[in-house]
């Protein structure tokens, strides 16, 4: 099994082949409670809150799902923000979202607010403030266009991660029929981003904070800390702008060690960002590095 692919939720790495996918979340989270080792954590990856949960990649929770599991999370742990996530409680569980779509305005943020939980959004800052669309939603129109076949969706995510956007437009529009021209329609589809309205709202409320993401969601596989840098700053600069906080934490864009080079590990801390996210699913510890701490993603095919 490659090094990047992402674990199943609730599994340690000589878990990986030995866990049955008909394992609830309920169980899952016992699992890492029961399992003895000091600081394994169940921090959270999820993505879209929406009653639709009828997507390509399996990364939209309905959000009574979502409520199911703010509620056992709750129950047994003790949900926290990111930037307060403490290595050496292995009770501390960070409920995280990444890339900010509206969707978490209207389901994710309600759901927090009446069950007292706080949750952090990584935001992307750029379609916030222009009408594009994500790679995977991209993917999925080209997919509605038919030119794409299921099976090719998801690893083609993955072999165009490292281009930067435009250049993943140009290939999904000359060779899987991507129609670039709905972009501009984008402000009335549930694919759109949060508002800086919302934004500014969801972060006054005190149960949300946004933290960084970078501006493009770029991969940092195959790009050097020099031309990372001003993208990752302008991002900073939007959230701090929108919510009259300084972000302290990011999540790697794509959630891969293997993306990463250790000298951007380093940088990290030049900006002011004192923990930095994963999404490979690996436990962590009290010995872990402060950039790199793991999440689990959630899906909708895991069963409560």
């Amino acid at each position: 099994t490659k090094r990047n692919t992402p674990l199943p939720f609730g599994a340690s790495s000589s878990e990986r082949h030995r866990l049955s996918p008909s394992l609830s979340f309920r169980q899952r989270l016992k699992r890492l409670l029961d399992a003895g080792t000091p600081g394994r954590h169940a921090s959270l990856l999820y993505h879209r809150i929406h009653p639709n949960e009828d997507h390509l990649f399996s990364l939209v929770i309905s959000p009574e799902r979502f409520r199911a599991h703010l509620l056992q999370i709750r129950s047994t742990l003790q949900p926290c923000f990111a930037d307060e996530l403490d290595l050496t409680n292995p009770r501390h569980c960070a409920v995280t979202i990444d890339d900010g779509y509206v969707d978490n305005y209207f389901h994710a943020f309600p759901i927090a607010q009446e069950l007292g939980v706080p949750i952090t959004i990584f935001l992307n800052s750029d379609w916030v403030l222009s009408p594009t669309r994500r790679l995977c939603d991209r993917i999925l129109r080209c997919r509605e266009e038919g030119k794409l076949e299921d099976s090719e969706a998801f690893s083609l995510a993955w072999r165009l991660r490292h281009l930067d956007p435009m250049e993943q437009v140009e290939i999904l529009k000359h060779r899987y029929g991507y129609p670039d021209h709905e972009e501009d329609t984008i402000r009335t589809s549930d694919d759109r981003a949060l508002s800086q309205e919302m934004i500014t709202e969801m972060s006054q409320s005190g149960w949300v904070r946004f933290e960084a993401h970078g501006h493009q969601h770029l991969c940092h596989a195959d790009r050097t800390w020099t031309s990372l840098q001003p993208d990752l700053q302008k991002n900073i600069d939007l959230i701090s702008q929108w919510t009259g906080r300084t972000p302290q934490c990011y999540a790697y864009p794509f959630g891969r060690r293997n993306d990463v080079p250790n000298d951007h590990l380093e940088a990290l801390d030049s900006m002011g960002l004192k923990l930095a996210y994963l999404a490979e699913g690996r436990t962590v510890s009290p010995s872990t590095p402060s950039h790199l701490i793991d999440r689990f993603c959630v899906t909708k095919d895991l069963p409560f």
